[in-house]
């Protein structure tokens, strides 16, 4: 039997999160942070396979956690899963700090494609 694929979910938004982390987690191993500074924390004791990352975290943005997981991180499928205009958040686009992105809200099918890699 294979191991099941990690995630980091990253939102401010413990419903949110906590509503991902359900979601998930009959497919994934799942681990929720609602700061960057938790994320990091995580990221510590255990590197995921995908992190999904809100972009608006309270009084910041995830820009420069994403530019350091890309550096430190670099085989961590990063997604970001943001209620924010596309326009608001193209440099994660531009600057490659991002795999992919899924708007909120989205379909549950959606969320799990775009995890999974599929999307």
């Amino acid at each position: 039997m294979s191991q099941r694929q990690s995630v980091l979910v990253l939102d401010d938004e413990p419903t949110v999160a906590r509503g991902i982390q359900r979601l998930l987690r009959a497919e994934f191993e799942v681990k929720v942070a609602y700061s960057s500074d938790e994320a990091r924390a995580s990221l510590a004791q255990h590197v995921p396979d995908v992190l999904l990352c809100d972009y608006d975290l309270g009084s910041e943005t995830s820009s420069d956690f994403l530019a350091q997981v890309t550096r430190d991180h670099p085989g961590v499928r990063r997604v970001l899963y943001s209620g924010s205009q596309p326009e608001v958040w193209q440099h994660l686009i531009d600057r490659e700090l991002i795999h992919t992105s899924l708007m909120k809200p989205a379909t549950s099918e959606a969320l799990m494609s775009v995890v999974r890699g599929n999307a």
